[in-house]
């Protein structure tokens, strides 16, 4: 896992708005270590580990180098 990767969690089966099996949580790796920064729920954001829930679903990688002008 790299920074910047997302952790998706959950898996939907009868929640409105989301097709059957796709995850219904996302956080954000914050180190190489598991660090990963989620809004979550109640209190608000938080910094935990990645392993935080137990129904990971996938890690994905959406970086692409943006030139700065």
């Amino acid at each position: 896992i790299q920074p910047l990767d997302l952790v998706f969690y959950g898996s939907a089966s009868a929640r409105p708005g989301f097709p059957a099996g796709a995850p219904t949580h996302v956080a954000m790796v914050m180190d190489r270590k598991g660090a990963i920064f989620t809004f979550g729920s109640e209190p608000g954001p938080s910094f935990r580990t990645i392993h935080y829930r137990s129904d990971l679903h996938s890690i994905r990688r959406y970086t692409q180098l943006i030139p700065v002008e």
